[in-house]
């Protein structure tokens, strides 16, 4: 497997199993190639083994960007970090949208817990996040 050509790497991008919003995936995935990286969209409704299956899939995997605009997504990545756990590679796992109706540090807590590594509101947000990731972690590769 070769990583995609002269690109930041890859990113797998989808929405948690009770969200069936496309809208917002498809804009991101459009603002996320602008800026350099290839992109699997899984799209709509998937599970914590499925992000973490196509992240593994990929030879320069960079993150994991999940997003969840109806508040469920503590419930829905439930069993994340057991496959996180299990999968080929450790990797970023970024959760946006509107995840949550009423946040607290306590429902953060339980993100972290889940296996998120980040947490943003917006685009500039996820972008900075990259950015970093992009500055302290080599590609990782899989035979």
């Amino acid at each position: 497997m070769q990583p995609a050509p002269n690109t930041k790497g890859t990113i797998v991008l989808g929405s948690t199993s009770s969200d069936p919003h496309v809208v917002p995936l498809f804009l991101v995935k459009l603002l996320l190639e602008e800026n350099g990286y290839r992109v699997v969209n899984l799209r709509c409704s998937n599970t914590p083994e499925a992000f973490v299956a196509a992240a593994g899939a990929q030879a320069d995997i960079r993150a994991i960007v999940i997003s969840n605009n109806n508040g469920a997504a503590c419930e829905d990545l439930e069993g994340l970090s057991d496959a996180l756990a299990q999968g080929p590679a450790r990797v970023p796992v970024i959760l946006g949208g509107r995840a949550w109706v009423h946040f607290s540090k306590a429902l953060e807590d339980t993100l972290h817990g889940h296996g998120i590594t980040h947490i943003c509101t917006d685009f500039d947000a996820l972008m900075r996040v990259l950015d970093g990731i992009e500055r302290d972690m080599p590609c990782h590769t899989h035979a």
